[in-house]
């Protein structure tokens, strides 16, 4: 929609400069040529002036049907275009989440049948429940995943922004994932500076969009990586980095990595998950009016995903 607020606006631009520069060079030209025709002298200059005016008023008059209908079919062509790609990009979201939710769907009625059928034996119906469980857990994920990034897709969306210390806020959310890095293995080295940094931000949402950074980090690291995290503050803004020696992300795929249900490669067939934490982190950072975005800075990392935030 943005993209499209751009185009209307620059066909708008583009037009009422193109109408005054031909109204400039038209007038330019008679004036060039009553002039020279005529010569300069007070009263016929004066009435050469006068004609320049009127037929340029004239040619403007003219000049504004075909102008108000090449910027009428620029605008529909646009609109049009961008009506096709929220389509497109809705029944592939659509799409996606069929297939999502079709896996953990078709494995809890397929282990519902056999133990209302009987076909599993009394010592192994406990775990049949068990997976059963996971899988309803794991659709209830996505579902909750899904309802929040639709929240977040409304431009009415309510944030509760209050002045927050952004460094105890990623404190807090790393050392609430401490134990899932070490369990897996992966070296966590952490650089939060002890003094405050101040941001204005929500700051529930943003606790979510730091999450999701991390745990993605934590989920696409093998055994034996390290990941940083990292908080700094300069005159351009508040940096939250997310770094890792995992897997390069191309530049084709910087972008595309934060739409939903876009995760990776293979991770769709894999346990990465939906790709919606990319996509839910980066709605709310642009709700605060920042940027999240995958770069290649740091020397000692493959990759980092990065939050820039306005400091207070």
């Amino acid at each position: 929609m943005k993209k499209l607020k751009r185009s209307i606006v620059c066909c708008f631009v583009g037009t009422t400069i193109s109408l005054t520069i031909g109204e400039l060079v038209l007038a330019l030209l008679l004036r060039e040529a009553l002039t020279s025709y005529y010569g300069i002298s007070g009263t016929v200059a004066v009435a050469a002036g006068t004609l320049v005016v009127n037929i340029v008023m004239g040619a403007a008059l003219i000049m504004v049907g075909p102008a108000a209908w090449l910027f009428s079919r620029a605008i529909t062509k646009k609109i049009n275009a961008e009506i096709q790609r929220q389509t497109d990009e809705r029944n592939m979201l659509y799409a996606n989440i069929a297939h999502d939710l079709k896996t953990p769907m078709t494995s809890i009625l397929g282990y519902a049948k056999a133990l209302g059928d009987k076909k599993v034996e009394l010592e192994q119906a406990e775990i049949v429940i068990d997976r059963i469980y996971q899988k309803a857990r794991q659709t209830d994920e996505l579902l909750n995943m899904l309802f929040e990034y639709t929240k977040l897709q409304a431009e009415s969306y309510p944030l509760n922004k209050m002045e927050a210390d952004i460094c105890r806020v990623v404190r807090s959310v790393a050392a609430g994932q401490y134990e899932a890095f070490e369990e897996k293995n992966i070296r966590l080295e952490i650089d939060i500076p002890d003094e405050k940094i101040l941001v204005s931000c929500d700051v529930l949402q943003m606790t979510r969009a730091v999450s999701n950074l991390i745990i993605n980090a934590y989920k696409h690291n093998a055994e034996g990586s390290r990941v940083g995290i990292k908080v700094r503050k300069e005159e351009n803004g508040v940096w939250i980095i997310v770094a890792d020696t995992g897997m390069d992300i191309r530049k084709e795929e910087s972008e595309i990595i934060f739409e939903p249900f876009v995760s990776g490669d293979a991770s769709r067939n894999a346990s990465y998950g939906s790709g919606l934490g990319l996509a839910i982190a980066r709605k709310i950072v642009e709700k605060h009016g920042g940027t999240l975005t995958v770069e290649h800075r740091e020397v000692s990392y493959v990759k980092e995903f990065v939050i820039c935030l306005r400091p207070v």
